[in-house]
C-alpha cells in the first residue's frame, strides 16, 4: 500500500497536477501553437498531454494506492444512469443489520440475556431488532433491481444480445477473489483477532473451513454440508449468486414482450410463495427464527427455510420487476399524486405489518 501509494503519487498524480496548474495560468494555452523547437527548455512539452502508460508491474502496485481507492471510496459523483437513492436504501438496510447482530452475537455470551430478553420482549418496538430477519431480504431486492436494470440497458444497446458466458464469468470473477481472501485471512488469522477467555468460541465454524471451503468457492454453501458451514454468515452470497444464475429467465422474457415477462414473474413468485408455505405446515416450523424455541428446531429453520433460494427468492423477484420499470420508463415515472400518496401509505403498511405483524406470536398468543 506504501509503495503503491508512492508511485501513484509520483508518477501518475502529480503529473495531473502540474498540467491542472499550468492550465490554471494558461501557460499550455499560451503554447499551444508555438513549434516545439521554440518553446523554453523547461516547457518542451505540453502539461496537458496524457502521461505514458504505466506498466503492468505499476498498475499492480497503482491498485494498492490508498489515494486513488480513497479518492472513489469517499467520492460523491454521480453518473448521469445512476440510480442514486439506492445509496440512500443501502444505508439504511445496513444499519439495520448491524441493529439486528448487535443484539444477536453477544447472545452465546452474555450471563443476562434470559432475563434481558424476558424484560425486553413484551415491547413492540423490539420487534425491530427480534424481526430483523428482513433486513437481508432488502439488500435481494436492490440485487434483482440492478441486475435487471442494467442487463435490459445492455441488451437494448446491443440489439438484444448478450455475452452470456462474460455475463456469468464477471459476476464470478468479480466477487470470488474477495470472497476466498477474506475466508482465508478468517481461517489463518482469525485466533489473533482477540484474546480472552471467551474468544476461542467467537468463531466456532473456523475450523470447518478447512474441510467445506470448497462449497463456498462454488457457492453451495447454503446446500451442502451444512452442519459444518464455513464462514455461516455467507449463505447470503450463496442465494444471490443462484438468483443471479436463474435472473434471465426473467428479464429475458421482459425485454421481448411484457406478457412474456409477467408470465415468468408469475410463475417464480408463485414458487417462491407457496414452497415456504408448505415447508411451514409439514414441518410444523414457527412464524420466525425468534420464536423456533429449542435448538433443534432453530437448526431446521435454518436449515430449511432461512438459507435455501426457493424460500428466499420472492424479493429478488420483486427487484427485478422494480428494474425492469426503472428500464421501460427511463428512471421517468410520472404518478399522480394521490396515487402517490396512496402508493405510499400501502407500502409503508405492508412493511409495518411484516416487521410488527408477529408481535402476539413473540408474545406467545399465536
Amino acid at each position: 500500500m506504501v509503495i503503491g501509494t508512492l508511485i501513484d503519487i509520483v508518477a501518475i498524480q502529480m503529473p495531473k497536477w502540474r498540467s491542472q496548474e499550468m492550465d490554471s495560468l494558461g501557460i499550455n494555452s499560451v503554447f499551444e501553437n508555438v513549434p516545439e523547437e521554440e518553446k523554453p527548455l523547461l516547457l518542451g512539452f505540453k502539461t496537458g498531454i496524457a502521461s505514458p502508460e504505466p506498466g503492468l508491474i505499476v498498475q499492480i502496485l497503482v491498485s494498492f494506492s490508498v489515494y486513488t481507492n480513497g479518492s472513489k471510496l469517499l467520492s460523491t459523483t454521480q453518473s448521469h444512469n445512476n440510480l442514486a437513492c439506492l445509496h440512500g436504501i443501502r444505508f439504511f438496510s445496513m444499519t439495520w443489520v448491524v441493529l439486528g447482530h448487535t443484539f444477536i452475537t453477544p447472545l452465546g455470551a452474555a450471563s443476562n440475556f434470559y432475563s434481558y430478553y424476558m424484560e425486553v420482549q413484551d415491547r413492540w418496538s423490539f420487534l425491530a431488532i427480534s424481526n430483523a430477519v428482513f433486513s437481508v431480504d432488502t439488500f435481494f431486492v436492490l440485487s434483482g433491481l440492478l441486475v435487471a436494470f442494467l442487463s435490459l440497458k445492455e441488451m437494448k444497446r446491443c440489439a438484444g444480445r448478450l455475452n452470456w458466458a462474460i455475463f456469468y464469468l464477471h459476476r464470478f470473477w468479480r466477487l470470488t477473489p474477495p470472497y476466498m481472501l477474506i475466508l482465508l485471512l478468517y481461517v489463518c488469522l482469525g485466533p489473533y483477532w482477540g484474546s480472552g477467555p471467551m474468544w476461542p468460541d467467537k468463531q466456532p465454524d473456523r475450523d470447518n473451513c478447512k474441510m467445506s471451503w470448497w462449497t463456498n468457492l462454488l457457492y453451495i454453501n447454503n446446500f451442502v454440508d451444512l452442519d459444518n458451514s464455513c464462514m455461516g454468515f455467507t449463505w447470503y452470497l450463496a442465494n444471490d449468486m443462484q438468483f443471479y444464475i436463474l435472473s434471465p429467465l426473467i428479464f429475458v422474457p421482459f425485454y421481448y414482450s411484457v406478457k412474456y415477462g409477467m408470465i415468468a414473474y408469475g410463475i417464480f413468485l408463485t414458487a417462491t410463495v407457496v414452497t415456504p408455505a408448505c415447508l411451514t405446515v409439514a414441518d410444523h416450523l414457527p412464524a420466525s427464527l425468534f420464536t423456533a424455541g429449542t435448538q433443534g428446531v432453530v437448526e431446521k429453520y435454518q436449515h430449511e427455510l432461512y438459507i435455501k433460494p426457493y424460500t428466499r427468492m420472492g424479493p429478488y423477484i420483486v427487484g427485478m420487476v422494480t428494474g425492469y420499470l426503472l428500464y421501460h420508463y427511463n428512471c421517468r415515472i410520472q404518478i399522480n399524486k394521490i396515487l402517490n400518496l396512496f402508493g405510499w401509505i400501502v407500502a409503508t403498511a405492508v412493511g409495518l405489518a411484516v416487521v410488527y405483524g408477529l408481535y402476539d406470536d413473540f408474545e406467545g398468543h399465536i
